[in-house]
C-alpha cells in the first residue's frame, strides 16, 4: 500500500497534464504527419550502411532528423539502422531508462500517400502501427524541451528500424540490447494502440512456414490437397487446456490457375503456449507431420522457423507493472491485460524490466483508412510522462 502510495504522489495529476497536453495538439499530429509519411521499406539492392546509415529507411530518417531538430542532447544511428536520441540525465551513475518503439509500419501500399487530419482522427495508412509510437516518442522529446523537464537518469528515446523486413524479426532490437553494455533502470515499450494496453510477460511462440513442392515434373499430384493432409495432421495433435497452447493457422496459399493442379503450396502458422516446455514438445511433433507426409507422398515437405521465443514475465507484483496500472487508473483507463508477442521477449530475456503500453484508440487498421483517434493520445502521453517521473524516482527498481 505505501508504495502504491508513492506512485499516485508521484505520477501527480495525470487527468490534468491530459487536459494540458490539449494545447500541444498540432506538435503532436505534426509529429506524427511528419514521420507516418515517410516510407519505411528498404530499397531493394540493399543501401551499404557506410554510404546511407539509415539503410535508405525514410521513416528512421525524418525520425533522426526530427530529434535534431529539437536539440535533443545526442542522437546517432546504431549499425541496424535503429536511431536513438538521448535526453541527458543529472546523475551520470544512474542506470538510463529506455522508451523504445518500432518505426517500421507492417501495413504499407506501394503508392505515395498523405494523411488526412479532421477534429476527431488522423487517418492514414499504417498510422496505428506504427506511425503513432514513433511519433509520441519524438514527441517526449519536445515536451521535455518546452516544459523543461529534467531527470536523473539518461532517457534513451529508441527508434527500432527494418523490423519488417524479411528474415530479420526484431532481430536489431536484441543486437542493440546486447550491445547496450549497461544496466538499466527499465524500459517502455510503445504501441500505437490500443489505450490501457498493459503486456508485462509473454507467451512462448513458435512462428514457422510450411511447404509442399513436386519433386519432378512427371509428378500430377495436387500440392493443395497435400498440403491439406499435412494440415488435417497438425489439427489432430492434442493441445493441452493448462498450460494454455493454441495453434493458429494464418495464411494458405498455393496454385497458379483454375483448371491446373497446383504445382507448391505454402501455409503459414503460429504456435503458442504458456510453457516453454510444452511448446518445445510440440514443435517437434509438427516437424514429425510435416516429414511423414513428405516422405508418405513422395514431395518435398519442409518446415521452416522463421522465430522462436520463450515464455517470460515480469510479474503482477513488480513495481513497474504496479506503476502502470497506477497510471492507467488515475487517467481513468480501464486497463487491459495480455501477452506480448513482439519485442518485449527480447527486453525481458535480457534481463531488462520492460511493459507494453497502448498510445491511443484506433479503427480499420492495416488497411489505407487506417484511423488514430486524437482526443486519447493526450492520455496515453501522459502515461509515459507520469511513469518516467516514476521510473526516475527509483520507485519501479526491483
Amino acid at each position: 500500500m505505501t508504495k502504491a502510495k508513492d506512485f499516485l504522489a508521484v505520477l501527480g495529476d495525470l487527468g490534468g497534464y491530459a487536459k494540458k497536453l490539449e494545447t500541444y495538439r498540432d506538435l503532436i499530429v505534426g509529429n506524427i504527419i511528419r514521420v507516418g509519411e515517410e516510407s519505411s521499406v528498404l530499397p531493394d539492392p540493399p543501401i551499404d550502411p557506410s554510404v546511407d546509415p539509415f539503410l535508405g529507411n525514410e521513416r528512421a530518417r525524418a525520425f533522426g532528423e526530427r530529434l535534431l531538430e529539437i536539440g535533443i542532447d545526442e542522437c546517432s544511428i546504431d549499425g541496424a539502422g535503429n536511431p536513438v536520441g538521448i535526453i541527458k540525465g543529472r546523475k551520470a551513475s544512474a542506470p538510463p531508462i529506455l522508451v523504445a518503439a518500432e518505426i517500421d509500419s507492417k501495413y504499407q501500399p506501394d503508392w505515395d500517400w498523405h494523411y488526412s487530419v479532421s477534429a476527431e482522427a488522423i487517418k492514414g495508412p499504417g498510422v496505428t502501427d506504427n506511425a503513432v509510437a514513433a511519433a509520441c516518442l519524438v514527441t517526449i522529446a519536445d515536451l521535455a524541451r518546452l516544459e523543461d523537464m529534467t531527470f536523473d537518469s539518461d532517457i534513451y528515446l529508441v527508434g527500432f528500424a527494418n523490423t519488417t523486413v524479411p528474415g530479420n524479426d526484431y532481430g536489431a532490437i536484441d543486437r542493440f540490447l546486447a550491445n547496450l553494455g549497461q544496466k538499466t533502470r527499465g524500459a517502455l515499450i510503445l504501441k500505437g494502440t490500443e489505450l490501457g494496453r498493459v503486456n508485462y510477460f509473454t507467451r512462448a511462440t513458435l512462428r514457422a512456414t510450411i511447404a509442399c513442392e513436386r519433386k519432378d515434373e512427371e509428378d500430377r499430384q495436387n500440392m493443395i490437397l497435400v498440403g491439406h493432409e499435412i494440415l488435417e495432421g497438425l489439427l489432430a495433435i492434442r493441445l493441452p487446456q493448462k498450460p494454455s497452447t493454441e495453434l493458429i493457422v494464418g495464411k494458405f496459399s498455393g496454385g497458379a490457375k483454375f483448371g491446373s493442379p497446383a504445382e507448391c503450396c505454402e501455409m503459414g502458422i503460429e504456435l503458442r503456449s504458456d510453457s516453454t516446455d510444452i511448446l518445445d514438445e510440440l514443435a517437434s511433433r509438427l516437424a514429425d507431420v510435416v516429414e511423414s507426409v513428405g516422405l508418405e507422398r513422395g514431395v518435398n515437405a519442409s518446415l521452416r522457423v522463421k522465430s522462436r521465443r520463450g515464455a517470460k514475465n515480469i510479474g503482477y507484483d513488480h513495481p513497474l507493472t504496479r506503476a502502470s496500472l497506477s497510471a492507467l487508473a488515475s487517467l481513468g483507463v480501464e486497463p487491459a491485460v495480455s501477452a506480448s508477442y513482439s519485442e518485449l521477449f527480447f527486453f525481458l530475456d535480457r534481463g531488462v524490466a520492460a511493459i507494453t503500453l497502448g498510445m491511443t484508440e484506433g479503427r480499420r487498421q492495416q488497411t489505407d483508412e487506417a484511423e488514430a483517434l486524437i482526443a486519447p493520445l493526450y492520455k496515453g502521453l501522459a502515461q509515459i510522462v507520469g511513469l518516467l517521473r516514476t521510473m526516475d524516482g527509483g520507485l519501479c527498481d526491483a
